[in-house]
């Protein structure tokens, strides 16, 4: 696939006893800007109508390079590509190597150097971790994460506003979405000022308009977890107005989606008409990890028909977390059955039972489109948004089972996402390696108690 070249190596002396020697592999005459631009060319579309996420990295290639970490985190990535894609496991050692290098040279780099240069290194530190481990068991990315969130704090959302800063926080910002689900924690990327300021120049597309929506509901889940059951006068109070904050929220994302008038392919792209659930097809977690595919010749999916699958994978996920929110708090449920004169118009538009019909055809919908988007080609994230909206439909069938008034082998969309999410993650025998390298590289960490995601007191 590449020519027969070797990496650049990090312009200052490296300690000696710091790692392993490199073997003599190809790019060696290549710049980083060449190698990433071959990641590039083979990985991203040409022509697409929607904002590619990764397209931030082109930016980075006429930069002058004033930090070291950067280049070599460039390399690294795009190595650790080749490797995988070529099926050559000495540069994916050498990937590893360079980002080991560019780690070290980072925390050298730090202080007094470009801002920019070190978020830009940051995020792909992030990105190599999400497409080489996946985001399941790292602490390497989350100390990134926490870093990245640190970054921009310190710049503040109107340097954001500024290119290339915005591309850059632009993808970065699904990844504080995921992780505040996944948390049930508001995250500073929710905060009004950041989802306003940094775009105050500029439209927003579909995506992000649907990003602002996903990310005030990590406050919304955060808010509905503590609300309880109680005596206090005033529970029932709070209990009803964070009812409210949610219906009303699903009102919104249900808006959202007319306006966005997302297309979607012809049907479901995949029929579960039996009870044994086939090994996925389209996931190439063996060869190629999270890493995206080249691009075939004559592909009969285009990115945006992928995107557009992927974008609507995550609102009905979103969605379904609200809907479980409800289901799965006495006191919201409790609230939602009375009839109360207060309450008024919103007890009568959403009853329980109708939120667990609209919870099952979610998570009917998110099976039925898993293998579909969970497939390498135009992958921007790893394997992080397809494990999340896979465990969320797993959720709700071991929670609430598919509607049990039908008969037809009920229990085959759960096994098919497990299935599914069993193929995408990280499986035992690469674990090993890979927490004895976390351990060596970042140490022991607690990553939950990690603060990154948790917003910034104003004073």
């Amino acid at each position: 696939m590449l020519p027969n070249k070797g990496v650049i190596m990090p312009r200052s002396p490296k300690r000696e006893g710091t790692f392993a020697p490199l073997p003599p592999l190809r790019f060696q005459s290549w710049s980083h800007d060449e190698i990433l631009a071959e990641f590039l060319d083979n990985c991203l579309p040409l022509g697409a109508t929607q904002e590619v996420p990764l397209s931030w990295l082109r930016s980075l290639m006429p930069m002058e390079k004033e930090i070291d970490a950067l280049p070599l985190a460039m390399s690294a990535l795009a190595i650790g590509w080749a490797g995988h894609a070529d099926g050559e496991p000495q540069l994916i050692a050498k990937g590893l190597q360079l980002y080991n290098a560019a780690v070290r040279q980072l925390r050298d780099d730090i202080q007094g150097h470009s801002q920019l240069q070190v978020l830009a290194t940051t995020v792909i530190f992030t990105v190599y971790e999400l497409f080489e481990f996946g985001s399941g068991s790292s602490h390497g990315w989350l100390c990134h994460v926490s870093g990245i969130a640190a970054t921009l704090h310190i710049l503040g959302p109107d340097m954001v506003a500024n290119e290339p800063y915005l591309q850059i926080y632009s993808f970065v910002r699904m990844i504080f979405m995921i992780e505040g689900l996944r948390r049930r924690q508001a995250v500073c990327a929710a905060a009004e000022m950041w989802r306003t300021i940094p775009y105050a120049r500029s439209a927003k597309n579909k995506f992000h308009k649907f990003l602002d929506l996903a990310l005030r509901a990590t406050e919304l889940v955060e808010e509905a977890d503590s609300v309880q059951i109680s005596a206090n006068p005033g529970a029932f109070d709070r209990a009803r107005e964070t009812l409210c904050h949610l219906i009303e929220h699903i009102w919104v994302l249900n808006k959202w989606e007319e306006e966005a008038q997302v297309s979607l392919i012809n049907g479901p792209p995949e029929m579960l008409g039996g009870t044994i659930v086939s090994p996925p097809q389209a996931v190439d977690r063996k060869t190629l990890r999270g890493y995206p595919s080249k691009i075939p010749k004559g592909a009969s999916v285009t990115f945006d028909t992928v995107q557009d699958a992927r974008l609507m994978h995550l609102y009905w996920s979103v969605l379904l977390i609200l809907y479980m929110t409800i289901l799965d708090n006495p006191a919201l449920q409790k609230t939602l059955q009375m009839d109360n004169a207060k309450y008024g118009h919103l007890a009568q538009m959403m009853t329980i039972h109708q939120i667990q019909r609209e919870a099952n055809q979610l998570a009917d919908n998110i099976t039925l489109y898993s293998e579909f988007c969970c497939q390498n080609l135009w992958q921007s994230f790893g394997p992080m948004v397809s494990i999340f909206n896979l465990e969320t439909a797993i959720r709700w069938y071991r929670s609430y089972g598919r509607n049990r008034e039908e008969s037809l082998a009920p229990d085959r969309y759960l096994e098919h996402c497990e299935a599914l999410l069993e193929t995408i993650t990280m499986q035992s025998d690469e674990r090993q390696a890979f927490d004895d390298y976390q351990n060596a590289t970042f140490g022991a960490l607690d990553v939950l108690r990690l603060p990154w995601c948790r917003p910034v007191a104003t004073t």
